[in-house]
């Protein structure tokens, strides 16, 4: 063989050979590198969504109306999910009403697959400051509802309101009761001697009316904190202390008058007397016809003399007063037999300015208010002073 033919040949082998090599290169698939995996969110790292408050969920729906010490329905959206990420813990949920959390709110029951919450809103005293601010805007309009966890400030985010009604259904029953009791006071203030100084037709007493006043007001007060609240142990030692200046007011103007008209019946029974036993004497004196300068004759004159001291004693009493009528119930209350007396006046004012300011109190803090005791000396000082200057107040 030619040196030739065989380089050729040789070229020809390595081409073949590599035309087949290619062929089975291009008939496999291509290499692709995997990309690399995500870090992963280390443990503790970003919270998982939060649940919205909605008014249905599908399932539940959120209350729209409810009272207190009933129980409330809370639906969610995402509900179920956000429990199972993060093991997050519904029981560790509080309500939150008007943007306000009630701590003591725990949840009284939940369910996941339905996505909602139960709770029963109490009025408990530690949080009675939040109450107040809530009980206070549901008055006006309704209010926000939603829940969050105990541990935060931020609550779930929520659009949804709902009404709390603060005057249970028995509500009516107590305005009649009230408007029984006010109108049996009335009634009874002007045609018996409930709020008189004597019979049907005697002037009215400022003292009895002041404990009327009083008397109406607190069990008012009472019953409509009972009513928002539901607390019936609201009374406190400025209430009582209250009560007690206005009842020993009243108390004490009956004494006074009841003593000055014995006082005075006393001392005009007591010259009768004397008198009627003075003439009996003096007769019989008399009808023995004593002898000018004897023993007789000189008692006889003692005896005469000492009538005409009596005469004059009786004299210098005041006249039996006829009976009082009275001149209408402002005029009964702010006038003595010599006009309109200042002590008088200031008790009426005094009193009238109190009850507003109880009466307000009552409205805005939900409580009976802590009078200061100050406030207390003033009232009781107005009362004494009242009660002082009956003793030489003239009659009507």
């Amino acid at each position: 063989m030619r040196p030739g033919i065989s380089k050729w040949k040789f070229r020809l082998v390595s081409i073949l050979l590599a035309t087949g090599l290619g062929a089975q290169n291009l008939s496999k698939p291509p290499t692709v590198t995997p990309p690399a995996a995500p870090p992963q969110t280390p443990e503790g790292g970003s919270a998982p969504e939060e649940p919205t408050v909605v008014p249905s969920n599908g399932v539940m729906k959120t209350q729209s109306w409810f009272e207190l010490n009933q129980t409330v329905t809370v639906a969610l959206a995402g509900f179920r999910d956000w429990a199972h990420r993060g093991k997050n813990n519904p029981e560790n949920l509080r309500l939150y009403l008007a943007g306000r959390m009630l701590p003591k709110s725990e949840p009284v029951g939940f369910m996941l697959s339905q996505q909602y919450l139960n709770f029963r809103p109490t009025l408990d005293a530690a949080d009675r400051d939040t109450w107040v601010q809530i009980l206070t805007e549901a008055r006006k309009r309704p209010i926000t509802i939603t829940v969050g966890p105990n541990d935060s400030k931020q609550p779930f985010e929520s659009t949804v309101v709902t009404t709390l009604n603060v005057y249970p259904y028995w509500t009516p029953l107590v305005i009649i009761l009230l408007g029984v009791l006010l109108m049996a006071l009335i009634y009874l203030g002007r045609y018996t001697p409930l709020l008189r100084e004597g019979s049907n037709d005697s002037p009215y007493s400022l003292g009895r009316v002041q404990m009327a006043c009083w008397f109406y007001v607190v069990v008012a007060a009472y019953l409509y904190l009972w009513l928002t609240t539901g607390e019936y142990n609201n009374l406190n030692s400025s209430v009582l202390t209250l009560i007690g200046i206005s009842g020993a007011t009243g108390l004490a103007s009956v004494f006074v008058d009841r003593g000055k008209a014995e006082s005075a019946n006393a001392s005009r029974r007591d010259l009768e007397t004397r008198e009627m036993a003075l003439n009996a004497r003096i007769d019989e004196i008399a009808a023995g016809d004593p002898k000018p300068g004897s023993m007789l004759d000189q008692e006889l004159q003692q005896k005469r003399n000492t009538l005409t001291e009596v005469w004059a004693s009786r004299a210098n009493l005041p006249a039996a007063a006829a009976t009082p009528i009275s001149h209408g119930f402002w005029r009964d209350i702010v006038r003595d037999g010599d006009g309109i007396s200042f002590p008088r006046f200031q008790i009426v004012v005094w009193t009238l300015v109190f009850t507003c300011i109880f009466v307000r109190s009552v409205h805005r803090e939900l409580a009976m208010p802590e009078l200061d005791a100050s406030v207390l000396a003033l009232m009781g000082i107005s009362s004494g002073t009242y009660v002082g200057f009956k003793f030489p107040e003239k009659p009507k």
